[in-house]
């Protein structure tokens, strides 16, 4: 009787000692998630408005992308991709005219703003990509800034 009490009594404590990791591992995961990053960016040139917010977590990036136009029609999405050094990959997910489209897009790190670059995009098996070993141009596209989040 004794044996079985002690031998219960040690299981017990071994299974209290087991629950103490998975709430080590939850104020892990929740440290964590506060660790992430909310940023907001516009660029306005001429009549048109970009607007993006990104949820920055590691480098893996998540977002919106709200593009303005005076002469084409408006678009916005979400965004996911993320930074290679000091440059974002993100894909661009959105409705054009009542049709799921999806496109890459690029943007250089200087300073604190994002410079939207362009490239040779291609597609292959439902996949638009940057052509992988050509030129990426920055400069040509909207220079976004830090901004407030609303």
């Amino acid at each position: 009787m004794k044996k079985s009490f002690i031998y219960l009594s040690v299981l017990a404590v071994s299974l209290a000692a087991c629950n103490q990791n998975p709430k080590n591992t939850q104020q892990q995961e929740q440290t964590e998630d506060h660790s992430m990053h909310n940023k907001c960016y516009q660029a306005i040139t001429n009549a048109d408005t970009l607007n993006m917010t990104i949820h920055d977590h590691g480098g893996k990036v998540m977002g919106t992308l709200d593009f303005k136009f005076k002469e084409k029609p408006n678009t916005n999405g979400q965004i996911t991709g993320e930074f290679r050094g000091d440059t974002l990959f993100v894909d661009y997910s959105y409705e054009f005219n009542n049709t799921p489209s999806k496109n890459p897009l690029v943007f250089l790190k200087q300073g604190e703003d994002l410079i939207q670059g362009s490239g040779i995009i291609e597609t292959y098996l439902g996949k638009t990509y940057f052509k992988e070993g050509s030129q990426i141009n920055f400069g040509e596209g909207f220079n976004l800034k830090p901004t407030d989040c609303k």
